[in-house]
Order: C-alpha cells, then structure tokens, then sequence
C-alpha cells in the first residue's frame, strides 16, 4: 500500500499500519490538533505524544499530517528532548486554531463539563 499515509521507500511496518484503521488516526489527528489548542506555547514531538498518549513517533506522524494540511507549523522555537537534544516545538497556524474552535464548539455541548472533560490540553 503507498498512499499519504505512507512512502514507498518506507519500511514493511509502515505499509502494515497504514492499512489499519483509517479512524484511529483520525481520532488521533483530533486529539493532537486539540492538545495544541490548550498550548499555545507548543508542544514538541514527545510532549504531544505524552499528552495524547501515543508514542512519539505516532504522535510526529499525525501531527506532520496537520502540517501538511496546513493547520501545524514550526513555531521557530526548541526545547530540549528527553535525550537532551533540541525539538522543534510546534504550534497551531490561525487555521488549525479555527478548526480547534469548531471541533470544540460542535462537542463541547455533548460532553458534561464542555471541551474540558477530554482532558486533553491540561498540564502533564
């Protein structure tokens, strides 16, 4: 399978996951667009992956598909990893917070407590 999900030069495993479960990562790219809306600081990588709970290397994935759909970019700052090096810290574009919005808005009113509930964007 190849597709946007995947490269053809990427490894076998890539090409597995990518054929499961189109609406896990459309969860997961929510989840990550919603945790980036409760920081406007940004997040890296592994803070975002700690947030929404999936590795960092799910977590980078998805939130490169916001980027390319143009709701994520570099906010030109960095912050250091858990190996020490440095991490790009990225944050919403205007379009990926009026997204954020909508999805908040349309939500909020099914859950008890509103978008807060989710739990996601509150501190580690």
């Amino acid at each position: 399978m190849s597709g946007p999900n995947v490269r053809p030069h990427d490894p076998d495993t890539s090409h597995k996951a990518a054929g499961r479960d189109p609406l896990r990562r459309a969860r997961d790219r929510r989840r990550c667009l919603l945790a980036l809306a409760g920081r406007p600081d940004g997040l890296t990588d592994f803070e975002l992956g700690d947030l929404v709970g999936r590795q960092q290397t799910s977590a980078g994935k998805r939130r490169g598909e916001l980027r390319d759909d143009g709701y994520v970019e570099d906010s030109g700052h960095r912050r250091a990893a858990p190996s020490g090096s440095l991490a790009i810290v990225w944050r919403l574009t205007p379009g990926g917070a009026a997204l954020a919005m909508t999805m908040i808005d349309l939500v909020g009113p099914l859950m008890s407590g509103g978008a807060e509930a989710t739990g996601i964007g509150e501190g580690p």
